[in-house]
């Protein structure tokens, strides 16, 4: 037996439908296009995000206080929430107010409304830590003094009796004792 003689050839037709064709091509190319706009929309809103953290930096710069800001997008770009991270300042101590003309500068700056913002004072060294040639912050160490406890207030275990006598001296209104 010859081996060429012995192979057993198979023809195959393939047969174009141009109506099925056409039919991929277009949920190719559709496919690719919500893939563009999605990019483009998000390169859009991050572009957005990147003023606004701008103009909040531009809003404390001639204050003198360097800030540390991000910015997040809500319902693709229509929203904004901006998180500031800053040392810990006086002037913040009342941080609505600060915030509600930052929210009016950065809407005329960028034409963006800002929905909230959130105040972050990271802590970077303890009370005593401060180098020699740097002055302690008094605020700062105002506040971690309050945080250890060194304000007077504590937290002790009483009989029943004692709580009993304080309330009845407290609606009556005189002093316990």
């Amino acid at each position: 037996m010859d081996p060429l003689n012995s192979l057993r050839l198979a023809t195959v037709s393939v047969e174009f439908n141009l109506t099925a064709l056409y039919f991929v091509a277009l949920v190719v190319a559709g496919m690719v296009a919500l893939i563009v706009r999605h990019k483009l929309r998000q390169w859009r809103t991050d572009r957005v995000c990147r003023q606004i953290s701008e103009a909040v930096m531009r809003y404390f710069a001639p204050m003198g206080i360097e800030v540390d800001v991000e910015t997040y997008s809500q319902f693709e770009g229509r929203r904004f929430v901006v998180a500031i991270n800053s040392e810990p300042i006086k002037k913040f101590r009342y941080s609505f107010i600060v915030e509600q003309s930052l929210v009016r500068e950065v809407r005329k700056a960028t034409g963006r409304q800002i929905e909230k913002v959130y105040w972050r004072f990271p802590l970077g060294r303890a009370v005593g830590d401060a180098p020699a040639d740097e002055p302690e912050d008094r605020y700062l160490a105002q506040g971690q003094a309050l945080a250890v406890g060194e304000a007077g207030y504590g937290v002790e275990e009483t009989s029943w009796e004692q709580y009993q006598q304080a309330v009845k001296a407290n609606e009556s209104g005189k002093p316990p004792g």
